[in-house]
């Protein structure tokens, strides 16, 4: 039993380090792109009306393209501590299956912490990809309104 008991703490503490490394790249993922939405949005302005000066042409989109780039690698390293986060759960959940004893320190199995651990993974995939759907618009907006009489 004692050992049972260091290895459940050795793995919720796996869980939740990871957790916290999830949530931390998520952090830095929503605040880069703060700063580069505050960037294009300051170019825009600068150019506003005078689309075809060759800064209205180059800057708004290349920091497009920086932030769809960061959401992807920022998607990546969310995902990689979502799977490894998954797999220490998974640990955790079988040596509580193994030992009954530690279900009292565990989360109760069932659908609504199921259900609550899939929509924290969600909101954690989530906000990259919106990014990444942003970005390609905001790419193609100055070209847009450089066709627009």
């Amino acid at each position: 039993m004692p050992e049972a008991i260091e290895l459940f703490r050795h793995y919720r503490g796996e869980v939740s380090h990871e957790m916290e490394l999830m949530l931390a790249r998520l952090n830095a993922l929503l605040t880069s792109q703060s700063f580069l939405v505050i960037a294009y949005a300051s170019a825009m302005a600068i150019s506003n009306g005078q689309w075809n000066r060759p800064f209205a042409m180059l800057l708004p989109p290349f920091l497009a393209i920086l932030g769809f780039v960061l959401a992807v690698e920022g998607r990546t390293g969310i995902l990689a501590a979502r799977s490894a986060m998954g797999r220490w759960q998974e640990r955790l959940d079988a040596l509580v299956a193994e030992n009954p004893e530690l279900s009292d320190w565990a989360d109760m199995p069932g659908a609504h912490s199921t259900g609550t651990r899939k929509a924290g993974e969600l909101f954690a995939i989530r906000p990259p990809l919106v990014f990444m759907a942003g970005w390609v618009w905001l790419l193609f907006l100055p070209f847009v309104l450089r066709l627009l009489p």
